[in-house]
């Protein structure tokens, strides 16, 4: 158990790829029980930051998940693929590709804020509990229209053109969870009047990491853990969009590790902070991370102030074994 590591590893994942097997890279290095998974798959051609989530940090992953992530990304103008990107085979040519700057960008600022965006049909969402790249690739036809199936409102933090070089421009997108930027790059090509194709594909964030956090494949590190252990992040840095409550009294911890709930009375030092950046009322449980004096996490929580408002209850909703 001792060997067992908890937290976010931020690896750099190459094009030419899977997400699955850059983690099985990382696995044959770890002990045989270790739990391992990745926050967000990218496709086997794009590059970047993929999150590798270990040990405990795996009860983060539907909290990492909902967190922005951010794309470079290359539209070949004047052809579409079946995948969207350079994957696939092409299937439609035609209209103009080669385009002024000012009004590639006027054909961007059409999707500022974001807009309700249909998936490839290339993806792995499922429809009847089947993938729907699988639909594709045996030709089989949907009951439904896929925007009529899969239609959802995607938003957009920021997005710019980085750079124009011929038919190809250079996109950065800031996005919500969910976002395809295939598609992204398919309707800003069908708004000039044209067709577009993804040809390169980087992740620039994911999960609060960034370029700069990101440790690169391979990793030669033998059956020395040491490297992994150096780059990985530990759960108490792992940037969570979370208040922290810092339990001091070892009866509050011990009670909290057992999954116990507990009233604290609203005057109580323990929340001061707390209060000063979220004041009740509370019409919904505030989710907090209950911690001990040296950050270490205990659990994930919720704080609740019932009327009239002059005690808190705090009550675990998921316990990590650190």
């Amino acid at each position: 158990m001792d060997n067992f590591l908890n937290g976010v590893l931020p690896l750099y994942k190459p094009p030419g790829m899977t997400s699955m097997e850059a983690g099985r890279r990382i696995k044959k290095y770890l002990p045989k029980k270790q739990k391992i998974g990745h926050l967000g798959t990218l496709d086997p051609m794009a590059e970047g930051v993929l999150p590798l989530l270990l040990g405990e940090a795996t009860k983060f992953f539907d909290i990492l998940i909902t967190t922005p992530k951010a794309y470079e990304f290359e539209v070949s103008l004047g052809y579409e693929t079946t995948t969207l990107d350079a994957e696939g085979e092409t299937i439609k040519t035609g209209g103009k590709s080669l385009f002024s700057a000012d009004l590639l960008t006027q054909a961007l600022l059409r999707f500022t804020g974001g807009y309700d965006q249909v998936p490839p049909l290339y993806s792995a969402l499922k429809h009847k509990g089947i993938p729907l790249y699988k639909y594709a690739q045996q030709g089989t036809a949907l009951d439904k229209p896929i925007e009529d199936l899969k239609k959802k409102f995607v938003k957009f933090y920021d997005l710019k053109i980085l750079s124009v070089n011929n038919n190809k421009v250079l996109i950065y997108v800031c996005c919500s969870k969910g976002t395809y930027v295939r598609s992204l790059a398919r309707d800003f090509a069908y708004h000039l009047g044209t067709f577009g194709t993804v040809t390169q594909l980087k992740r620039t964030k994911s999960g609060g990491f960034c370029l700069s956090d990101c440790v690169a494949l391979p990793m030669e590190c033998g059956e020395d853990l040491s490297l992994i252990k150096n780059s990985m992040i530990p759960l108490k840095k792992v940037p969570l969009p979370h208040p922290k409550i810092f339990l001091t009294d070892k009866e509050m911890i011990k009670k909290i590790g057992f999954g116990n709930a507990l009233k604290v009375c609203s005057d109580d030092p323990l929340i001061f902070e707390f209060l000063k950046n979220s004041p009740p009322p509370y019409l919904e449980p505030v989710q907090a991370l209950f911690c001990d004096e040296e950050e270490n996490l205990l659990s994930l929580g919720a704080i609740t102030s019932p009327a009239p408002h002059d005690y808190f209850m705090l009550q675990v909703t998921r316990g990590f074994k650190i």
